[in-house]
């Protein structure tokens, strides 16, 4: 088995994993049908969605934004900072780095 059919067939198999609507199909029909196949083939809807990513990030960008404001103004008043605020913002940074990280490549 060539190195592609190998990832075609590891991808398959989890969509179906993933996708019940595929699994009921396979198990209908053993054979993999035509249907399966294209189910399998179809992208999540939020793949291609570029509007939905800048929102996510512009999101997460503001929240970042406006908790180092929350830490100056803390910060300048002389109170504590406190530990939900830090995880906020570490959360928020976190989220920014996996949007923007590479995937990392199959075996």
């Amino acid at each position: 088995m060539g190195v592609l059919q190998q990832q075609t067939v590891t991808a398959l198999l989890r969509q179906v994993e993933r996708d019940p609507v595929l699994r009921d199909a396979l198990q209908e029909t053993p054979r993999l049908s035509q249907e399966a196949l294209e189910l399998a083939a179809e992208e999540p809807a939020y793949i291609g969605d570029r509007l939905l990513y800048r929102a996510v990030v512009a999101t997460l960008g503001l929240v970042v934004l406006i908790t180092v404001i929350g830490y100056l103004l803390l910060a300048a008043l002389g109170k504590a900072i406190p530990d939900g605020l830090i995880g906020l913002a570490a959360a928020a940074v976190g989220g920014l780095v996996g949007l923007f990280a590479k995937p990392p490549a199959g075996p």
